[in-house]
C-alpha cells in the first residue's frame, strides 16, 4: 500500500510541479522526472540494502546424531563469536571423545534448505578440508580427525563463512564419516538460521 500511494503521489507531483533543478538541454518536465526518479530509486533501494547488508545474524544449533557404534561423539561445542553475523567467519569448536582409533576416514556432507537438498559432497575426513557452498553463498572449512587419531579426547572444528547476500532462511548441514573399516566414525548435524 505504501508503494502504491508513493507512486500515485509521484505521478501527481510529476504533472503539477515545474522544474526545480534545471539541467541544460533537457525539457523542464523531463528534467523533474529525472530528479524524482533518482530520489525514488534511492528511497526504494535503501531499505533493501539495509535488509541484505545491515548485519544479519546467525543462530547455530548442533546435535550429535551418532550412536554407540560411532567412534567420535561430540558432547559440547563453542561458537565464536558469541553473536555470529553474515560476512564474518564463525568457528565451531567441538569437544568429545573417540571410543576407538581412527586410522583414516571419509565424510559426506548434505546441505538442505527449504526442504531441498542443495548440496551433496564429501571427501577425506583427515586434516583440513575446504568446501564451497553453491551459488557463492559461502565456504566451509572442516578439521575432523588428525589421522591417525587415537582413542581419547576429540576436538572436531568447523569454520563457516556465509555471504552477506544470504536471505533469511534455515540451512541444515549433516556430516557423516566412516573409518578405514567402513564403520561409523562421526555423525554431526547443524542448523544455521539466518535472520
Amino acid at each position: 500500500h505504501f508503494f502504491a500511494l508513493f507512486s500515485a503521489a509521484l505521478s501527481s507531483f510529476h504533472s503539477s510541479v515545474p522544474s526545480l533543478f534545471p539541467i541544460s538541454g533537457m525539457p523542464a518536465r523531463l528534467n523533474l522526472r529525472v530528479v524524482l526518479t533518482v530520489l525514488t530509486v534511492v528511497l526504494l533501494v535503501a531499505p533493501t540494502s539495509a535488509l541484505f547488508f545491515g548485519g544479519k545474524h546467525m543462530d547455530i544449533r548442533w546435535a550429535d546424531c551418532g550412536d554407540s557404534a560411532t567412534a567420535g561423539r561430540m558432547t559440547n561445542a563453542t561458537v565464536t563469536p558469541y553473536h555470529p553475523s553474515l560476512g564474518k567467519t564463525v568457528k565451531v569448536l567441538g569437544e568429545g571423545r573417540l571410543s576407538r582409533a581412527v586410522q583414516s576416514a571419509k565424510f559426506t556432507l548434505d546441505v538442505v534448505a527449504k526442504g531441498r537438498n542443495v548440496l551433496h559432497d564429501g571427501g577425506l575426513a583427515c586434516g583440513v578440508q575446504d568446501l564451497s557452498l553453491p551459488l557463492w553463498l559461502g565456504d566451509l572449512k572442516m578439521d575432523f580427525f588428525a589421522c591417525p587419531a587415537t582413542n581419547g579426547p576429540w576436538s572436531p572444528t568447523m569454520e563457516v563463512s556465509l555471504s552477506r547476500l544470504c536471505p533469511s532462511i534455515t540451512v541444515s548441514l549433516q556430516l557423516k564419516a566412516v573409518d578405514q573399516d567402513n564403520k561409523p566414525a562421526m555423525c554431526l548435524s547443524f542448523d544455521i538460521t539466518i535472520g
